[in-house]
């Protein structure tokens, strides 16, 4: 069976174009106000939170063509950064090698106990560190995100009436537009099995809807019997229930198998 992990440009930089599928780009938010992402800086001892590697790669560029000049005077500005699990907590140590005039603390939240992926999970371990509500919070995140909408019902729980929180979304998601890869092609004129691997619900729809348009199938159901997907974040399995591809679903080390063993043969 071929296997073939799908994910985004510029955020899954552990993907090779060569052997892996990139379904979706990641663009700059034509909507962004510059003046607003002036101010998330103007107050000290703030948390920033990013949702993603791309959310990082977006506030670097946004930093190099919009804020730097802006912010130049700001000196001894401190600022708390952190991500939503290991991989982002990681990304977000770039921001140190800048030459900002922020100073960065990077926020290590794990403790004692697992570091679990997600904001839900980053919001209740900073409330148990309490820096919430201490601290007013900003959310880099792309437009219409899951996370905006987990950071308003973490906040309704709660009474904190002074508590400051802003959004800011600084790219969006889009179609890849690239030609489809020949391997893929292959595999699906010729019947042969293949496994789409996907991490998110946007990943998957996008992998689903690149499918349909190249088969020239108008539902998931439509699609060849042996095609699968292997789905692990629980969006993604979300998705793949409302798609109702539970039975193709293949078992994450079934599919990293695969993986291990086509980089085996490359």
């Amino acid at each position: 069976m071929l296997a073939i992990r799908c994910g985004v440009a510029l955020e899954d930089s552990h993907l090779h174009p060569q052997t892996d599928w990139f379904v979706l780009t990641a663009e700059a938010n034509p909507n962004l106000d510059p003046v607003t992402l002036t101010n998330a800086f103007r107050t000290e001892g703030e948390l920033h939170i990013f949702t993603s590697n791309t959310a990082i790669q977006s506030f670097i560029r946004i930093w190099k063509t919009h804020l730097q000049a802006k912010l130049n005077s700001v000196h001894s500005q401190r600022a708390t950064a952190l991500g939503v699990g290991v991989t982002t907590d990681t990304a977000v140590k770039e921001l140190k090698n800048l030459g900002m005039p922020i100073q960065w603390t990077l926020l290590d939240v794990k403790g004692d106990e697992p570091r679990l992926n997600g904001l839900q999970w980053t919001l209740a371990k900073l409330e148990q560190l309490n820096l919430l509500p201490g601290s007013p919070l900003h959310l880099w995140t792309k437009t219409n995100s899951a996370s905006e909408r987990i950071l308003k019902e973490f906040r309704a729980t709660r009474t904190w009436s002074q508590w400051q929180t802003h959004v800011h979304e600084v790219y969006k998601l889009a179609l890849a537009e690239s030609a489809f890869p020949l391997p893929i092609a292959e595999a699906l004129e010729h019947n042969r099995p293949i496994c789409f691997g996907v991490k998110s619900a946007e990943v998957l729809e996008a992998t689903v809807t690149l499918l349909l348009k190249h088969l020239g199938v108008k539902s998931a159901a439509a699609l060849p019997s042996k095609v699968r997907f292997c789905a692990w974040e629980k969006s993604a399995l979300q998705k793949a229930q409302e798609l109702c591809l539970q039975p193709r679903l293949q078992p994450f080390n079934e599919f990293e198998k695969l993986i291990s063993a086509r980089e085996r043969d490359s």
